[in-house]
């Protein structure tokens, strides 16, 4: 059964990025499109449906959202998504696993 671990997206592009989460300064990019990380559309607190699309009190609407805005609300967006690494085993591996459960 696979596990559950965090995952860093680029939300423009969806490359997997490999950065650790302590890792996002001001002027980090995303290694395949080149899109700003410290940006609205990387922040937890993002929210279309929310007055200025944050969920935090802010004074004035940051546009563009995907350009580098120094926000001191900022917070690295991360997903929960299944490990589906190849250490789970193989198929093989499991059809004899279950034809022993009935040998004699």
């Amino acid at each position: 059964m696979p596990g559950l671990r965090k995952a860093l997206k680029c939300a423009l592009c969806g490359t997997h990025l490999p950065l650790s989460f302590d890792e996002i300064s001001f002027d980090s990019q995303c290694s395949s499109c080149g899109a700003d990380l410290h940006s609205c559309k990387h922040c937890v607190h993002f929210d279309p449906g929310s007055h200025f699309e944050c969920t935090q009190d802010i004074e004035k609407r940051i546009n563009p959202k995907d350009k580098r805005a120094d926000c001191d609300f900022f917070e690295i967006r991360t997903t929960v998504e299944k490990d589906v690494s190849s250490s789970q085993g193989s198929p093989t591996d499991a059809r004899a696993a279950f034809e022993d459960l009935f040998k004699k």
